[in-house]
């Protein structure tokens, strides 16, 4: 025991604040996140927070943040306190994937409204699109954190870990066999997290080599294909409840990827998958492989969004390819086609524009590349981030500018189209095809 000095009071013996972090807990379970971050926080001031609450607590304070980004901000120092807060969560869970989307994604907003964001002390994101099936608006679709609808299911609790919250969130230290609710599989790029070894190792399988074909489509077969430092996580979440209570993303959302580029490289990786999707293995896992392998070629250049998405999606099957062409025939018919001018400059399309987007952008993507290949595709891309689209479409491939590519990109897919239909129609048994 404590001995006090001569005339001093004695030492307050130690608080016992197990009945205050139950009721906190009680709170977060319940999605009364406001109510639980008020009590972990007062805690966390005092330093009376038990580590393991640490997590809570930011999520608590990522929830309240989100909804602050949701309401859009209406002034600089708004902006600047909402940067402020993301650097302080970040202090509670270093390296969390979220807090640097997050950061990156409000340093965006901010340029974007005319204010400088300031020396970020995180790399730079860059979040795949989402799955067509999954539109909603920019912030609402990637800065909403689990749980953030009180009606959405809630991850299951640990109840032999102390602390019984993020179960399923990135462990700070990997280990091969299980991390936390996670087995764990190892291959030379991935970390694949699952609760089934079979599927693991198919998805394991096929991982790679995505990676390794993704590569020498868009690199070339000669230039060396380098190993993933950090690897990429990869996240099978076995059901669409956990996939939606720990990524914020709907539950008819396939999956997502995000990288950290700092300084030129990438510093993170990272791919979410919804287990259940029967695209998973062929076009979903494929598609988002590339968005991280494409991360390595771009570096600190932006890849427009409209590339990034045409050329992931050049990895699906056939089928798949055939499948996002048949969004654009109807629009080509009635001339209700994004201008080119647009489409190269635009990030977020219109909610129920969202089929339009991606299957022109994946067809304008394929237009480009069988016309001079992939290495002149890249090279396009990264003059037209320095010199403009226009200069760079007229001394890669020759056009007088967007109206002439949109001209000739459009001439060629109605010919293909109606080619395509011609061969169905000689196709049709016990018919004869018309010339």
């Amino acid at each position: 025991a404590a001995i006090s000095a001569p005339g001093e009071p004695a030492p307050a013996p130690p608080r016992d604040d197990s009945a205050r972090i139950a009721e906190a807990d009680e709170a977060f379970r319940d999605a009364r996140y406001s109510e639980a971050g008020a009590i972990y926080a007062e805690l966390y001031e005092a330093q009376r927070l038990p580590r393991l609450r640490f997590d809570a607590l930011a999520y608590c304070r990522r929830h309240a943040l989100v909804q602050r980004i949701n309401e859009k901000p209406g002034d600089r120092a708004e902006w600047y306190a909402i940067r402020d807060e993301i650097i302080a969560i970040r202090k509670l869970t270093p390296n969390h994937w979220y807090d640097e989307y997050l950061l990156s994604l409000v340093s965006e907003l901010m340029t974007k409204a005319g204010i400088d964001p300031g020396t970020s002390p995180a790399p730079a994101t860059r979040e795949s699109a989402p799955a067509a099936s999954s539109r909603r608006s920019p912030i609402s679709r990637y800065a909403q954190p689990a749980n953030s609808d009180q009606s959405e299911a809630k991850p299951a609790a640990r109840t032999e870990d102390p602390n019984p919250f993020d179960a399923y969130s990135a462990p700070t230290a990997v280990a091969e066999a299980d991390a936390g609710n996670w087995k764990v599989l190892k291959t030379p790029n991935f970390l694949i997290y699952h609760d089934d070894p079979a599927l693991a190792r198919q998805v394991a399988a096929r991982a790679e080599q995505a990676r390794s074909d993704a590569w020498k489509f868009w690199a070339g077969p000669n230039r060396p294909l380098p190993s993933w430092t950090p690897p990429c996580y990869l996240y099978l979440f076995p059901d669409a409840t956990l996939y939606v209570a720990v990524t914020g993303q709907p539950a008819d959302s396939p999956g997502f990827s995000t990288t950290g580029v700092l300084g030129g490289r990438v510093t993170s990786r990272r791919i979410n998958l919804r287990v259940g999707n029967p695209k998973m293995l062929s076009a979903v896992l494929p598609h988002e492989v590339t968005h991280v392998v494409l991360a390595d070629l771009f570096g600190d250049t932006p890849i427009p969004r409209w590339a990034d998405e045409g050329m992931a999606a050049l990895s699906e099957p056939d089928s798949e390819q055939a499948l996002r062409a048949g969004d654009l025939a109807d629009q080509i018919s009635s001339a209700r086609l994004f201008e080119a001018r647009d489409l190269l400059v635009m990030d977020y399309p219109d909610e129920n524009q969202w089929p339009l987007y991606y299957a022109q952008s994946i067809s304008l993507t394929r237009y480009l590349v069988e016309r001079k290949g992939p290495p002149a595709f890249l090279t396009f891309l990264r003059d037209a981030q320095r010199n403009g689209y226009d200069v760079e479409l007229a001394r890669v491939y020759g056009f007088t500018g967007y109206a002439d590519l949109q001209h000739r990109w459009s001439t060629q897919v109605s010919a293909a189209m109606i080619g395509a239909d011609r061969r169905a129609d000689a196709e049709l048994p016990g018919e004869t095809a018309t010339r």
